[in-house]
């Protein structure tokens, strides 16, 4: 398991070029997981459809956190990161809001469910473009020096 986590993070023999794809896959995985586990009406199918829900999703962190202390400069990437921690909750608040002017309850486990194995897609395929976008763009080291405009505090 480590070493999948580790070629997630890298990407294969150590590309990063191909990392996009990992996330993608990974998050279409545990979509297809998710999904699969709410419409399935046996605990014996649905506890393990669950479990690679959670795994695959979990296959997807490795990737993004690579990808962004690449391109982030360390003196920025603990507040990257609380941001990210930040929109993650966000997400899930307005998600279940939705959910609720859509008219499914929390106990509606396969409407939840569905919704939320589409979300998990929607937000993997964003990350994973996000991945690819980022290989555009030069990476920064952390040893590089933050430039005066990047260190200005936001004016108000």
């Amino acid at each position: 398991m480590a070493r999948v986590l580790r070629t997630g993070a890298r990407g294969p023999r150590g590309r990063p070029e191909l990392r996009w794809r990992i996330v993608l896959m990974s998050a279409v995985a545990a979509g297809v997981f998710l999904a699969g586990a709410a419409v399935t009406g046996s605990g014996w199918v649905g506890i393990p459809l669950y479990i690679g829900f959670v795994m695959a999703g979990g296959l997807c962190m490795p990737g993004l956190k690579a990808a962004l202390n690449e391109r982030v400069p360390a003196r920025g990437r603990a507040t990257m990161l609380s941001a990210g921690g930040l929109f993650n909750s966000l997400a899930s608040g307005v998600g279940l809001y939705v959910m609720g002017a859509l008219g499914l309850g929390l106990a509606n486990v396969k409407g939840v469910w569905t919704f939320a194995a589409a979300g998990t897609v929607l937000a993997g395929t964003l990350a994973a473009w996000c991945c690819l976008r980022s290989l555009r763009s030069p990476a920064r080291t952390a040893d590089e020096p933050v430039t005066a405009p990047e260190a200005a505090p936001l004016a108000l």
